[in-house]
């Protein structure tokens, strides 16, 4: 009998233990999503591929830009009217601008020392802002009304260069202020993004998006002096959008190509890249 006994604790403790085991494996797998949510950076590293989010403080700001600059993120909130800061932990800052309205909409660091901003706002902005890391803010008017200023690069001369969507020209603000507006050769192009180039010339692209079906978008270059060069995409139907400099010393771009009727076109998505004009392997 003491050996029915004996057994018969032994399968008691042996099924208390296997309890245990898979209760901790239950934990283990439920506890790691959240970890990855509330994770600040003072834990142990994360998995690759892990995607940790952080609420902006102001409701429907619409972020659209963000930048790296002096160990910080700082990024643009076109309805909210302000320009935030996060630190790699998530600790968040807003900087409410002068303008109610505004639209903050691209940023870039800039050879001084602070950050530079558009407002893209044909009413309100159309204006160049700079922040400094402080926080101080300082506004610049477009002498071109209506222009919608979109993004901005740091040039390779030491200004800050941007892209004036409605206003069909390049522009150009100095680190103290001093604005100077490019018209381009193609009428209503609407240039877009804008990137440094890997030859010392400043890249654009052109939307070209009043007429998709017929029209076909252009890649810019506008050299230190204002002298503009455009080049046509082979594809009709084509717009251009994002653009920047390829570990191969090119300049890369992306476009959407638009085919078919008004109705329901048939979208194609493309890369590109475009030779530097003294290139040999063109």
């Amino acid at each position: 009998m003491k050996h029915i006994r004996w057994m018969y604790c032994l399968y008691l403790l042996l099924l208390f233990i296997l309890m245990l085991s898979v209760a901790d494996s239950a934990s283990a797998t439920q506890a790691e999503p959240l970890m990855s949510r509330i994770h600040t950076g003072n834990m142990a590293p994360m998995q690759a591929g892990t995607v940790t989010e952080y609420p902006i403080p102001t409701q429907g700001s619409q972020p659209v830009s963000i930048t790296s600059f002096n160990g910080n993120l700082w990024f643009t909130e076109s309805f909210g009217n302000k320009i935030g800061k996060i630190t790699t932990s998530g600790q968040i800052t807003e900087y409410p601008l002068p303008t109610a309205g505004s639209q903050t909409e691209g940023i870039t660091s800039g050879p001084d020392g602070n950050l530079w901003f558009t407002e893209f706002s044909q009413i309100y902005g159309n204006r160049i802002g700079k922040i400094t890391p402080s926080g101080q803010i300082t506004e610049y008017a477009l002498p071109t009304a209506k222009s919608e200023p979109d993004n901005i690069t740091n040039g390779p001369d030491g200004n800050l260069w941007f892209t004036e969507f409605n206003g069909n020209t390049i522009g150009k603000i100095t680190p103290s202020g001093q604005i100077t507006e490019y018209t381009l050769p193609e009428a209503d192009s609407e240039p877009e993004c804008i990137t440094g180039g890997p030859d010392g010339n400043v890249w654009f692209t052109e939307y070209k998006n009043y007429n998709p079906q017929t029209s076909s978008a252009l890649i810019g270059k506008i050299t230190r002096n204002g002298q503009i060069t455009e080049y046509t995409l082979p594809d009709s139907g084509a717009q251009a959008n994002g653009i920047t400099t390829g570990p191969d010393g090119r300049v890369w771009f992306a476009q959407q190509i638009f085919v078919g009727g008004d109705l329901s076109p048939t979208v194609t998505a493309k890369i590109g890249q475009i030779h530097r004009v003294f290139d040999s392997k063109q």
